[in-house]
């Protein structure tokens, strides 16, 4: 086999992922929807931790604010 060959073959598996041809297609269509769907729930529940430690602060700020006058 030419060595381009080589190159192309590879370029193929490695642009399937790591698990091509190990799993059916299939399976490895669902396992990139979970993977996909963790990652917007991982992103939504960091999304509402910042805005609760913004809340946070400015209560924080507000309750120093009104303490010293």
């Amino acid at each position: 086999m030419a060595r381009g060959a080589l190159n192309t073959m590879s370029s193929k598996k490695a642009s399937k992922g790591m698990i091509a041809g190990l799993l059916p297609d299939e399976m490895t269509a669902t396992i990139r929807s979970l993977v996909a769907t963790e990652n917007l729930y991982l992103s939504a529940t960091r999304e509402v931790a910042t805005q609760l430690e913004n809340l946070n602060d400015e209560f924080n700020y507000t309750k120093d604010r009104n303490r010293s006058t």
